[in-house]
């Protein structure tokens, strides 16, 4: 059993190997899951946002970037201020999401989880697929925009060094 509690302020990473749990986790913890066992409990009031591990989407589902981000807000090109957009998603909003890399595809939700302007940011793996200067853009963001709460979880430990107050490490034991 895992007992979780959030406060304010915290940075709290997940670590572990492949297949160790730590999606299946964050997962539940957002009620995607039903818990095994115990429960599952929220205070009112937050606002979730949520970047996934994966971001496939049906192919024969046309989408584009920008309904991708109007999921979160009613005009996001209205929306993406520079201090949102900092990677110029701005430029991509026509274009298809099945037709993007997986790093762009991965800034796209990242985009549309700061567009939510939620207090509680969740991310599993988010800086999957990106090169080096983006997620070097994504940490600065980070760093410089404090929200209440940040739940990540990262394989490369190293990544998050002096970003977490507290981590949960789904390793072998």
């Amino acid at each position: 059993p895992i007992t979780l509690r959030l406060a304010e302020g915290d940075r709290i990473g997940i670590t572990g190997p492949n297949g160790s749990g730590k999606s299946v986790f964050v997962q539940t913890i957002l009620g995607l899951i039903r818990p095994l066992s115990g429960k599952l409990s929220w205070q009112s009031g937050h606002k979730i946002g949520f970047v996934p591990q994966f971001h496939e989407v049906n192919r024969i589902m046309p989408i584009t970037v920008k309904e991708i981000l109007s999921a979160a807000c009613h005009d996001p090109a209205q929306a993406l201020t520079p201090k949102i957009d900092m990677w110029q998603i701005q430029k991509l909003l026509s274009r298809s999401f099945h037709e993007l890399s997986g790093g762009q595809k991965q800034k796209v939700l990242i985009t549309r989880m700061l567009l939510l302007q939620a207090d509680i940011l969740i991310m599993d793996e988010p800086t999957n697929h990106m090169d080096a200067k983006s997620r070097g853009i994504f940490w600065q963001w980070l760093q410089a925009h404090p929200v209440k709460v940040i739940v990540m979880v990262e394989h490369d430990v190293s990544r998050l060094e002096g970003f977490i107050s507290r981590s949960l490490d789904f390793g072998d034991n």
